[in-house]
């Protein structure tokens, strides 16, 4: 039981604005890679990744949208499409993790030639998006800094404990869902009991979301 990659990475490309991500990032040791802010350092992980052929894990941190993954963005460099359908080839036979916003819409329009992956749905993670979010449904949230932060803390250790329980052998990848499910309701009594959480119901309706709009795809 539990997994058999020949190769894992953990992408993640440079963005201030997830930061945040890098705890996870790290978690994967020497497989994390964290992608600079130009041309050739995408470029040279779509050419690293082209080239797994045995059954690998490929885990994307960072930006996305139902249309694409996007690259770095800095100061110096503008965000741009990473991974479209164009070149999701490259996913083609492996296991795929994709913590990025709607990539849950994503990974149902790109050809089904992965093994198993997973996606997300809008995920808030910063004021900036709460604000995003009220523009296109008039739903705005009542979030401080902290408690967004807590918010992603909270979803970042469900997905450590789930990726321990399959670096162990104990789980097999497409069961990941069930187990960062698990651990995030683990949470949600606690968020809803803390009176120190002034807007505790809307982090755990944020909570509720990241779980309900995760999507498993099996080949």
């Amino acid at each position: 039981m539990g997994h058999s990659y020949n190769k894992i990475i953990c992408i993640h490309p440079l963005d201030p604005s997830t930061d945040f991500l890098t705890e996870l990032g790290c978690y994967f040791g020497d497989n994390y890679c964290l992608v600079k802010d130009n041309d050739d350092a995408h470029k040279s992980v779509i050419e690293l990744v082209s080239s797994y052929k045995s059954k690998s894990l490929l885990v994307f941190l960072g930006h996305g949208f139902s249309t694409a993954l996007y690259t770095a963005e800095t100061k110096d460099y503008a965000q741009k499409i990473f991974i479209d359908s164009s070149n999701s080839h490259i996913f083609e036979g492996h296991d795929v993790f994709i913590l990025a916003c709607r990539s849950e819409e994503f990974i149902s329009r790109i050809p089904k030639k992965f093994n198993s992956v997973i996606g997300f749905g809008n995920i808030i993670s910063s004021r900036k998006e709460i604000s995003q979010e009220a523009e296109l449904t008039s739903n705005f949230r009542e979030l401080d800094d902290n408690e967004i932060s807590y918010f992603n803390s909270i979803y970042i250790e469900a997905i450590k404990k789930s990726f321990g329980l399959l670096f162990n052998g104990i789980i097999y990848f497409q069961q990941m869902p069930d187990f960062i499910s698990y651990f995030l309701n683990k949470n949600l009594n606690s968020i809803l009991r803390n009176r120190d959480i002034q807007n505790r119901i809307e982090v755990a309706k944020l909570v509720y979301e990241f779980r309900n709009e995760m999507k498993l795809i099996n080949s």
